[in-house]
């Protein structure tokens, strides 16, 4: 009879309906629709899978404003002249820019150097396209001397992506032309490459002496001249070339530094020049009868190219070698630029054009990154290791404990497919992120497979004990952890100027999102597989009467009921706890600076009294790397290099790299 009126009202025997509440939560859809829900978390495995495949590597965020760098390279220059025909017309023309925030202008006998600092978050490449549309409106109005502009950009900083010095059986300190033919310009080919800087080489001066008496006589002005010098040196603009998908622009290179090439060149004759040359009868200013003939440089002047001064010197296992430095580009990932940079040097080294070079990378932004990540990744897996351990030891079932382990990587697939759809990166700060709520998302877990298990213990069947269990914690379980959530928030919320708190945004973020996948997998994933573990048993032993959970559990009910008992001295023990903290905290030394990581060499730096000069210290600084190559063996540096100057100077072994470090 019992059985009977228990089918006919409602299909259910009368102990599940008393164990049912009426809150229905995620473990309920979990069970009513098994099928919809494994399919989600399939994708989300999916999602997960290619998102770790696809998400852009970096070693930190990108962290306060976004730079701009307009770099106008100038000959003969003059403050004067700088500071009205150069500096102002182009402040007056970047003022303007969407986005930014500051402009600081740098000058020099070199130039105009312009820094340009965009809000966080602005595009960079719509700016850059908008700097040179400006800077092209008032090209017109800035003097003939500047020989080269130059437009770069940071989103991150300012370090260089890669460093490496080049050496080679033939000396590149005087082979400016052949580097940036065979080495600058296949790598500023590279994606994701911003520019390339040189040091240790100096290109080659054009020298163009003037006969004044020449002059004279070819009726020629010293001012066209130079400007016919310059513009076979810069080369013209000959438009579009209008194509179905691409639109390049064509342009006539530059004259080759040749003498002989600039000696060729035409320059108009003024009109007294021409009057000159009819009347002296000598037809030497006549072209076949048509009018005169234009002057050539050559006529007036005498032209030599020889190498420029340089004055800082580097050096590759006692080889005079050439510094690269090379800059990634705002959005570009920078492991991706120091692999190809990597592919590119390797293809470098058996150029014909270059002889037998070789090359020590000393600063590879890239490697340390990847190596940054995989230390991160390594400590995330072994602790959740070592939490799957900690859980066998506790609940000493298999079945339960897969089960709670699973969602472990399951959430982490989740957080990494949502941080793909937002368009993040995976570095450093994200990562830890990542670390930090391994240790934190499998309770949610844990909470509800020990609730199903207490439930069934309690004699319910599989599905209503999870059922039971779920419902019964279910509230508790999201209230915890969205209070955690609101914990790392106000890092998410703020000021996105302050380096510090972009730096540190993401973490937030990070720890939020990982927080809110644990939750969605623990209240779907346990369910969904627990009634197929509870089909097997409740072993006694487990729960809370087992070997180790047991006596915790008594201890931990005598604890509750003293606390009950003892209420006021239970509330004041907890304030005093609570108050004690303050001590520690104002004792605590915060250091907030910047984040730099430990170099790969040992630096054996040099510094002089007065001012030697660069061939006085390079003497001394070559007595020590002919000490340092004659022990290479003896002290495990596979190459040294070092460098000079004016003021100082310093050699760099590199140690060589082994597998892994000896205890010895």
């Amino acid at each position: 009879m019992d059985q009977a009126q228990g089918t006919g009202t409602g299909g259910h025997d009368p102990e599940t309906r008393r164990a049912t509440p009426t809150r229905r939560g995620l473990s309920d859809l979990a069970l009513d629709r098994p099928v919809m829900v494994g399919m989600l978390l399939l994708a989300i495995l999916v999602l997960g899978a290619i998102a770790t495949a696809r998400l852009p590597l970096a070693f930190l965020p990108s962290a306060g404003t976004a730079r701009v760098s307009l770099r106008v390279s100038m000959q003969q220059t003059n403050p004067e002249l700088v500071e009205r025909e150069v500096i102002r017309p182009i402040e007056e023309a970047m003022a303007g820019l969407r986005g930014l925030q500051r402009i600081q202008v740098g000058s020099g006998g070199w130039g105009v150097r312009v820094n340009l600092e965009f809000a966080p978050g602005t595009d960079i490449a719509a700016r850059k396209a908008e700097i040179r549309e400006r800077f092209d409106r008032v090209r017109s109005q800035l003097p003939d001397t500047i020989s080269r502009v130059r437009l770069d950009s940071w989103g991150r900083s300012d370090d260089a992506v890669v460093k490496l010095r080049l050496a080679s059986e033939s000396d590149l300190t005087r082979s400016y032309e052949l580097i940036e033919r065979y080495v600058v310009r296949p790598i500023e080919r590279i994606p994701g490459v911003s520019r390339v800087d040189l040091e240790g080489v100096e290109p080659r001066e054009i020298e163009v002496a003037v006969d004044l008496e020449a002059l004279r006589r070819a009726g020629v002005s010293a001012q066209a001249v130079g400007t016919a010098v310059r513009a076979a040196r810069q080369g013209r603009s000959l438009g579009v070339l209008r194509q179905e998908d691409t639109s390049p622009g064509v342009r006539a290179p530059a004259i080759e530094a040749d003498p002989e090439a600039f000696a060729g060149l035409p320059i108009e004759r003024s009109r007294r020049g021409q009057d000159a040359g009819a009347g002296d009868g000598s037809g030497a200013g006549m072209s076949d009868g048509t009018g005169p003939a234009p002057a050539r440089v050559g006529e007036v002047a005498r032209v030599e190219i020889h190498p420029r001064e340089n004055r800082n010197f580097r050096s590759l296992d006692g080889r005079l070698g050439v510094d690269l430095s090379v800059y990634a580009d705002a959005g570009a990932s920078p492991v991706d630029v120091a692999r190809e940079v990597g592919r590119v040097v390797e293809e470098l080294k058996q150029s014909p054009q270059l002889g037998a070079m070789s090359a020590v990378v000393y600063h590879d932004q890239g490697r340390i990154i990847l190596k940054t990540l995989a230390d991160l990744r390594d400590t995330g897996i072994y602790g959740g290791l070592l939490g799957v351990v900690m859980l066998w030891l506790f609940l000493r079932r298999w079945g339960v404990t897969l089960v709670a382990a699973l969602c472990i990587p399951l959430t982490i697939l989740a957080t990494c497919g949502v941080l793909l759809i937002r368009g993040e990166e995976l570095n450093c700060i994200v990562l830890l992120g990542l670390v930090l709520g391994v240790g934190m998302l499998v309770d949610n877990a844990v909470v509800i497979t020990e609730a199903i298990e207490l439930q069934a213990q309690r004699g319910l069947a599989a599905r209503a004990a999870v059922r039971a269990g779920g419902r019964e914690v279910g509230l508790a379980v999201v209230a915890s952890t969205l209070s955690s959530v609101i914990v790392f928030l106000p890092l998410v919320f703020g000021d996105p100027a302050n380096p510090m708190s972009a730096l540190l945004a993401p973490l937030g973020l990070t720890f939020a999102t990982v927080l809110l996948c644990s939750l969605a997998v623990s209240q779907t994933l346990v369910p969904l597989l627990m009634p197929a573990v509870l089909r097997r048993g409740v072993a006694p032993g487990t729960g809370r009467k087992g070997k180790i959970l047991g006596p915790l559990t008594a201890a931990y009910g005598w604890l509750i009921a003293r606390t009950l008992r003892f209420r006021r001295t239970a509330l004041a023990l907890g304030l005093a706890v609570a108050a004690s903290a303050a001590l520690p905290i104002g004792r605590l030394n915060y250091n907030l600076g910047d984040i730099s990581p430990q170099p790969d060499w040992v630096e054996v730096s040099m510094q002089f009294v007065g001012s030697p000069g660069y061939k006085q210290i390079g003497a001394h600084v070559a007595v020590v790397e002919e000490a340092l190559l004659a022990r290479k063996a003896e002290l495990g540096v596979e190459h040294v290099s070092c460098a000079y100057s004016d003021f100082w100077g310093r050699c760099d072994p590199s140690p060589r790299p082994t597998p892994r470090r000896s205890r010895a």
